[in-house]
């Protein structure tokens, strides 16, 4: 019962949440094959936490199909660490055509390495 409280609620968030989208770009592959971009409108704040939709962009599918992926994160600002909670995959650009939500648990909180994207998408949320 409570899985089943956790998935409506996560869905009506979805709902509103696909409203209101403004993606700024943070980062961008050398290569061109991804870039990461996040959704200035759904920035929350919430527990000392900052809570934000992110989209990554693929140049060509990857190996699931998936041109984008939108993952709401949780970012702890004060340890310039992040947690990703929620996935959706689409199968076109920009969070478009046909979205998969995913069913994970929220993954581990993770430290984004020295010069990587993440590494610019934390600094960016968390200044």
């Amino acid at each position: 019962m409570k899985k089943i409280f956790f998935f409506t609620l996560f869905t009506l968030f979805l709902a509103n949440e696909a409203k209101s989208e403004e993606w700024v770009e943070v980062s961008r592959a050398a290569n061109d094959s991804m870039t990461i971009y996040v959704d200035v409108d759904s920035v929350r704040f919430g527990g000392g936490y900052l809570y934000v939709w992110r989209l990554t962009d693929y140049l060509e599918p990857n190996q699931w199909g998936t041109m984008s992926m939108k993952v709401y994160t949780k970012f702890n600002c004060s340890s310039n660490t992040y947690q990703s909670m929620h996935f959706v995959a689409y199968s076109e650009d920009m969070a478009k055509g046909e979205a998969d939500t995913l069913e994970y648990e929220p993954l581990d909180w993770e430290s984004p390495g020295s010069g990587t994207m993440m590494e610019q998408v934390v600094n960016y949320v968390c200044n």
